[in-house]
């Protein structure tokens, strides 16, 4: 997986068999002739055989002419700090947020500068596996961390969770008018207990109402832990148009035929968890040794 851009335009490119560009969700409502987007793609030397866009709440009503499925985001509707504290979360993540506050974390929002990247690294560099997965953002140096981080500098914000002057976890928002999206959550494991991501969430949802922002998006819908997480938080399922634009004509065989979403779509349901299972296990495995953590044991 790797990144291009094409004028203002972030393009994430994947895939094996079949080459997907995506547009980056940040970057959907510039989108105007998906087809140009395409060939400028091709033209910087990168093969593609589908494009894919979509749509930014609140702007749900399907609006463009290509093929269309729903996808499925996890969204909060944000009228008041105090209405989602009393009446959107559980008891018990509302007990969370004050439990954050009295064992010392404190949130704000953050510049962005040498001393965030380096907290940042840090916390990547906590552990090599995270939800079961391999941790992509491990060891990565800081120069890459800094780059990676700092993309749409005049549409958002980073929120810090600190403990004893220590940042232990961030927010990275991403601003519109109608919805602001989490970049990114992440905090360090070994302070879970002090439930620094309730704090985070809590004061996100706190900058996007003082805005006067209506939604708050957290990534896609989830199961697991994480969708847990999502819903007892007050988040719902809700559904934008995503579009499929061919790029070649492996990719129009692709959507005709409708593999379009790969093995997963014509895998059961207990196959591909099955599968997840398995993979987490190697990976367990995989990173059980220090001498098999990407680097050396020192």
């Amino acid at each position: 997986m790797s990144s291009v851009w094409i004028g203002d335009t972030e393009i994430i490119l994947t895939g094996t068999l079949v080459r997907y560009a995506l547009v980056a969700p940040e970057c959907y409502e510039l989108v105007r002739d998906p087809e140009s987007l395409a060939r400028g793609i091709v033209k910087q030397g990168h093969h593609v055989d589908l494009l894919i866009y979509g749509q930014r709440l609140p702007d749900i009503a399907p609006k463009h002419r290509h093929y269309m499925e729903w996808d499925e985001i996890a969204a909060l509707r944000v009228t008041t700090y105090d209405h989602w504290i009393t009446k959107q979360i559980i008891k018990e993540n509302k007990k969370n947020i004050a439990k954050a506050e009295k064992r010392g974390i404190s949130v704000a929002e953050a510049s962005y500068d040498d001393d965030f990247v380096a907290g940042i690294v840090d916390i990547y560099n906590e552990s090599p596996i995270r939800q079961g997965k391999a941790f992509t953002h491990y060891r990565k140096d800081p120069e890459t961390v800094r780059r990676e981080n700092g993309t749409y500098p005049d549409r958002s914000l980073f929120i810090g969770a600190y403990w004893e002057g220590r940042l232990i976890g961030f927010v990275k928002l991403f601003l519109t008018s109608g919805c602001a999206s989490t970049m990114q959550v992440i905090s360090k494991i070994e302070h879970r207990d002090k439930k620094p991501t309730n704090a985070l969430l809590a004061k996100a949802v706190e900058i996007c109402s003082a805005r006067g922002i209506p939604f708050l998006q957290y990534g896609g819908w989830s199961d697991g832990t994480l969708g847990d997480f999502k819903r007892y938080n007050g988040f719902e399922r809700m559904q934008i148009p995503l579009y499929y634009v061919p790029a070649s004509m492996k990719g129009r065989i692709v959507l005709r035929l409708k593999l379009h979403h790969g093995i997963k779509q014509i895998m059961p349901d207990a196959a591909w968890t099955a599968m997840k299972n398995v993979r987490k296990r190697i990976t367990d495995f995989r990173y059980a040794f220090p001498g098999d953590r990407g680097g050396s044991s020192s």
